[in-house]
Parts: structure tokens; sequence; C-alpha cells
């Protein structure tokens, strides 16, 4: 048995981390590709974090100009501590070489809520309010113990916004008769919701006359916003207010299949993929460690070697200049009688090739019966009705097994969109594609 690494998979049509500038205002990170699912962003700064929509916020955090360790003598050990929501005292050990983490414990305990977290970082001792975030969290210190503790440079903090909230932004779109801000969405509905009124026979004629023109009005604003920006509405992240600082900001995001550059518009992504967890032997499956490469066999063997050898250009490969087809050479004819005979060649002509290439590996390596190409049933070439440059081509093989067809993969290439095919118990189809 013969297997061949999985290439064709669903695109997700998902754009990760895009890196992206900030506009002039500071505020929108016009993505290259419309937002498609609004669900679906995430918006990562300096490739660490993630910025909710709701913004990003820190808390209030005091900490000690120096680090420890620290000297605290009778009637100078006093220390207050006020938070958002807490107002407490206590007092620290008279003792020499008190470590931030020895007095961070004192404090710890003493906080009514525990919402006072005091740490010790890099030796330096620091307070954190817990209770609060942004600029709503507070941390403010009284007592003798400042001086000692090094706090008396700075006896306060208040937690900040980071990075504002942000939202998915349409912009309004100018045309030569005017500025409409309506969503094409909403439009369309009311298109709809028009002309069933128009379909009542009692409507009056005035009525008519000024739903007719509504409904002019909103198809002519649809035809034209689809002229101007594709199929896709534009959206975009957008911050409500400017952001501060220069940080390197991405966007991970879902956009549509029209404008993925993943799949370019076919549907279909062809790629590795690796397993991210392992498996155990099975009668019909081997051991797998995790990072495995995904791997093809039987009739998704066969299903994905028949496409390939269609969809590959004849002479691409240097190696094997007879593999792979001319059909792709086609595109563009218009002749319809004479193109879609060739394509009919093209196909077969690959697909003995494909039986050729089998045979000759049966000498050396087994070859199943339900990963061989058994027979080429027919292949259907059918030009588009309304494009003389589109071609539906179906083709159903068989292979050498009479066990029932279960496909699990895709495939294509760029330029061809997959269709599905018919399946039927012993036979291959491998569906229609089109070529443009």
């Amino acid at each position: 048995m013969s297997r061949d690494v999985q290439l064709g998979w669903n695109c997700p049509h998902l754009v990760l981390e895009e890196r992206i500038a900030l506009s002039g205002d500071r505020r929108e990170l016009v993505t290259l590709n419309p937002v498609a699912n609004d669900g679906i962003v995430a918006l990562i700064a300096n490739n660490e974090v993630e910025i909710p929509r709701d913004g990003l916020y820190a808390y209030a955090k005091l900490v000690s100009f120096q680090a420890g360790p620290y000297t605290l003598i009778e009637n100078e050990n006093d220390l207050s501590i006020v938070t958002s929501t807490e107002n407490f005292s206590l007092t620290l050990p008279a003792a020499t070489f008190l470590t931030a983490d020895e007095v961070a414990l004192a404090i710890n305990r003493a906080s009514p809520s525990k919402k006072t977290l005091a740490s010790s970082e890099r030796g330096r001792l620091t307070i954190t309010d817990l209770s609060s975030i942004g600029p709503r969290s507070i941390v403010q210190v009284f007592g003798g113990s400042l001086p000692k503790l090094n706090l008396n440079q700075q006896s306060g903090a208040q937690g900040r916004m980071v990075y504002p909230p942000w939202q998915l932004y349409s912009p309004p779109v100018t045309f030569p008769n005017g500025n409409y801000t309506i969503d094409p969405a909403t439009a369309e509905n009311s298109i709809l919701l028009i002309q069933s009124e128009l379909a009542e026979p009692s409507l009056s004629a005035s009525k008519r006359l000024a739903l007719e023109k509504q409904l002019k009005k909103l198809q002519d604003y649809v035809k034209q916003y689809k002229e101007l920006l594709g199929l896709t509405p534009t959206r975009y992240p957008r911050f409500v207010q400017p952001v501060s600082g220069n940080p390197m900001l991405s966007v991970s995001y879902v956009t549509s299949q029209n404008r993925c550059i993943r799949c370019r518009g076919s549907g279909v992504e062809n790629d590795y993929r690796f397993t991210t967890t392992a498996s155990l032997a099975t009668n019909t499956q081997p051991s797998r460690p995790a990072g495995s490469v995904y791997m093809v066999k039987n009739e998704d063997l066969l299903y994905q070697a028949a496409l390939k050898i269609v969809l590959t250009t004849r002479g691409s490969n240097p190696f094997h200049p007879a593999y792979g087809s001319t059909v792709l050479s086609r595109i563009g004819s218009k002749a319809v009688t004479a193109t879609a005979a060739a394509i009919n060649q093209d196909v077969r002509r690959a697909l003995r090739t494909l039986q050729d290439t089998q045979t000759s590996q049966a000498r050396y390596q087994p070859v199943t019966a339900r990963e061989r190409l058994y027979a080429v049933q027919s292949v259907e070439v059918t030009p588009d009705q309304y494009d003389p440059t589109v071609y539906y081509v179906a083709v159903t093989v068989q292979n050498a097994s009479t066990a029932p067809i279960s496909l699990n993969i895709v495939y294509a290439t760029s330029g061809v969109f997959s269709r599905s095919g018919k399946l039927t118990l012993g036979n291959q189809a491998f569906g229609g594609s089109a070529w443009p």
C-alpha cells in the first residue's frame, strides 16, 4: 500500500497576525482584505499580548525606588495602605536586613480582602491593587517606614489604559451622486420588502410610484457599492481614541473566500498540515507521533492523484516531463466545441499516464485495489451558459475495488474551482472542476 502527503484542505480563509501600521490619526488598522467574520478578530500588540475589544488596562502598581534588604527600627516601622477598595494599617517587624519578600508577606497577611498584592520584583518591593483595573485602580502608602522602604520618592500609583477599546469600522462610501452610510445588507433587505409590497395588486398608483422610486434608489446604491468595493464590504479594526506610543500591532481575522490569499478564491488550500497530538497504532493505521504530516491512502489517494495529474501543467516538473496535462493552457479559449473536445482529450490522456505510472509502481511497491485507477468511465465537459470561457468538467473513474467509497479530502489549484462529485459503489467520482 502506498501513501502520499495530503495536500488539499478546506480553506478557513484565516489571516494570521497580519502586521499593520496605524493610520495617520493613530486609530485605524486598515487590513489588506475586509474582515468577514465579526466574531473571529484578534489584535496582538508587540507579538505578546492580545488587546480585548473593551481595551487593555493595567493595575496600579507601586514599586520601591531601590531594592532591599531594608532596615526598620521601632517607631518608624508603621505602614498604611490605601487602594480603590481597602484602607488598612500594619506594623512591620523592627529588624535589619529585611528582604522584600518578608515585607511583602507581612502586607499580604494584613490585607483584609486579599485584593492588595505585595511581592518582590528583582529585590524591590511592589504593591498592586487587584480590586480594580485601569484609572480606577490606585495605591497610596503612608507611615514612618516609607523612607526605609525607599517609597518616599513615590508614595502613590494609579492604573492606566494601555490600549483603548476598538471595534470594527465600515467607512462610508462616497458616490458621485452623494454620500451613503446605510449598510448594504440592510439596503438589500429593504429591497426585498419593497418588492413584496409592489406585488400587492391593491396598491394605489401614488404609493406604487413612491415605492418604485425608493426601490430604484436602493438598487443603484447597492450596485455602485459592489462595483466600488467588490462583493465584500470593507471592514477593519479602529480604536475609539488614538493609541499612544509606537506598538507593533498585528491583526488575525477571517476574510471572505473571494478575497482570500490562501486559497485565491478556490475554497481549497493546498499545503502541508501536521498533527498536534500523538495516536496509537491500530489494525489499519500505524502509530503516529505529534508533529507528523497528514497522509492519504486508498480512495483519497486515488482522488488526489487523479486531480494532481490533471491540474499539473505538463512539462512543469523537469524530472518528470511527461507528468501532467495541458488542460490549464485552454484557459481563455472561446471556441466552445473545439475547446471542450480538447479538454476531454487532455483529461483522458493524463489519466492514462496515471494508470501507466501505477502499473510501473506495482512492480516495486504494493498498490491496493482501492487506490488503483481501473477505468475512466466518463469525462463530461460543459461550457457555462453565461461565460464561454468557463468549463465544467465532471470525471468519473472506477478503481479496482468494489468496496463502498468515502472521500475525506478536497483538492484544487489556482484558477480552478472544485465542485462536489457523485459517489457510487465501486466507482470513484472526482466531480467537477471549473476552468475560467
